[in-house]
């Protein structure tokens, strides 16, 4: 997923190597290379903010498995959504995974990328 500040950092390195910015390509690729890896760090999203997963379309369930946290305790979560018809309708919900229990995630982050 590419973020804004990502797009923002490509465009300026563009920038930079058409020669288009003023100032040496040298002293402005290395922080545009030390943005980009602080982008790929996986930051903590309170689950005020966003969820892992919208709600689903029509009859399909999904689910995903995130890193959630409680304030105190870390482990793997499980995030499902689905829709159950007319009655029930669409719903999302956290599985119930290590010690943390569904309504104590205050947030969560995407699973790393194995090692390259």
């Amino acid at each position: 997923m590419t973020t804004p500040t990502q797009s923002i950092t490509d465009d300026l390195l563009a920038e930079i190597e058409a020669g288009n910015i003023q100032g040496s390509k040298w002293a402005l690729t290395p922080i545009v290379n030390r943005v980009r890896e602080l982008e790929e760090v996986p930051r903590w999203i309170p689950v005020s903010d966003r969820l892992p997963l919208e709600y689903c379309l029509a009859s399909v369930y999904s689910d995903i498995t995130v890193i959630v946290t409680d304030g105190e305790r870390v482990c793997e979560g499980d995030f499902q959504t689905g829709y159950g018809g007319a009655e029930t309708g669409h719903w999302r919900a956290w599985g119930a995974y290590g010690e943390i229990k569904p309504g104590e995630v205050t947030h969560w982050m995407p699973l790393p990328e194995p090692p390259r």
